[in-house]
């Protein structure tokens, strides 16, 4: 059912015209930016989308106008597995690198590395949510 689900869930998010996606990017970012979470947090874990995934580039924004410190992961593919590093950015240009899976991540050489103790609210995206908001 889980896999039939996702399945589903693909099809309709290709199916998405452009113009919706961004609508519903801006709403998103705007229900965000509200939460007491977002509001409250002084360095929020966000991340950079994929092509399906809500541009939230809006929402960091928000972040950066109002002092906070964005934190963008990184992922490290190790012999053990694979790990995400959290690492400050403060500026786009500091983007560039294209991880595993083709996102754009943190430059580590400008971009600090960030303790994930120090996270205030963490943002991370899914493919669908039940009734109770679990992936």
């Amino acid at each position: 059912m889980k896999l039939e689900a996702r399945k589903s869930m693909r099809r309709r998010l290709r199916e998405m015209s452009d113009d919706f996606r961004a609508e519903a990017s801006l709403v998103i970012c705007g229900f965000a930016a509200q939460l007491p979470s977002f509001r409250a947090g002084k360095t929020l874990a966000l991340f950079s989308p994929l092509p399906t995934e809500p541009d939230i580039h809006p929402l960091i924004e928000e972040a950066w106008a109002q002092g906070k410190q964005v934190a963008l992961p990184r992922l490290l593919t190790e012999e053990t597995g694979t790990r995400l590093e959290w690492h400050a950015v403060t500026a786009w240009k500091d983007v560039i690198e294209p991880g595993p899976f083709g996102l754009r991540e943190p430059d580590p050489v400008r971009c600090p590395l960030v303790k994930t103790e120090s996270l205030s609210c963490v943002f991370v995206p899914g493919l669908a949510f039940d009734e109770r908001g679990l992936r």
